[in-house]
């Protein structure tokens, strides 16, 4: 059978997480969301990569040692815990919805109105316009959260910072104060 032109090749790799990638993950978990890093990641930690997005996982010992992975041709096995994306290393939306559920609060999270959503999953950038409510510290990489059932949707740096960015917010500019980093839409229009 003859292979389709217009299909892409997905690479595919396998290794141990950088120490540098531990480290700035580390940080933001026990800095930013103000959680222990112990209570929220079990080590061991692998990193798996699928053209140019890479996923950092805790994987069991079960999950690592199971012929059925390769029987079956599981990918990987575990809980997503990180995400390094276009340079970035970022906690992953469980790593978020844990810390959020375990402590009552949200931390470094914006709630965006479905507007905002909607064009988020788009992969576009999140308007100050968009913004219904925001949880300090904001002037760093913050999860956003789709205002209808609470989830976060993504992952998103400032544009602009400190007293700018809150008077953008509070005007409720149309302009765009967050670059979108990761999103859950990135699983509909792929990796490539």
């Amino acid at each position: 059978m003859a292979r389709s032109k217009n299909r892409k090749r997905v690479r595919y790799s396998k290794s141990v997480v950088e120490r540098s990638e531990l480290e700035i993950l580390r940080e933001y978990i026990e800095r930013k969301l103000n959680a222990p890093w112990n209570e929220i990641v079990k080590e061991p930690l692998l990193k798996y990569c699928y053209n140019g997005i890479c996923f950092i996982v805790s994987s069991s010992e079960n999950v690592r040692k199971a012929d059925l992975m390769k029987e079956f041709n599981v990918v990987f096995g575990g809980e997503v815990i990180g995400i390094v994306h276009r340079g970035y290393v970022i906690p992953s939306l469980n790593v978020y919805e844990r810390v959020f559920h375990e402590t009552g609060e949200f931390r470094a999270a914006i709630i965006a109105n479905e507007e905002g959503v909607k064009n988020f999953l788009y992969g576009n950038n999140l308007y100050a316009s968009s913004i219904i409510e925001y949880y300090e510290p904001i002037d760093n990489i913050v999860a956003i959260i789709d205002n209808v059932d609470m989830k976060a949707i993504g992952v998103a740096k400032p544009i602009v910072h400190g007293r700018r960015l809150r008077e953008y917010i509070q005007r409720k500019l149309e302009r765009p104060v967050y670059e979108n980093i990761f999103d859950l839409g990135l699983f509909l229009r792929g990796f490539y």
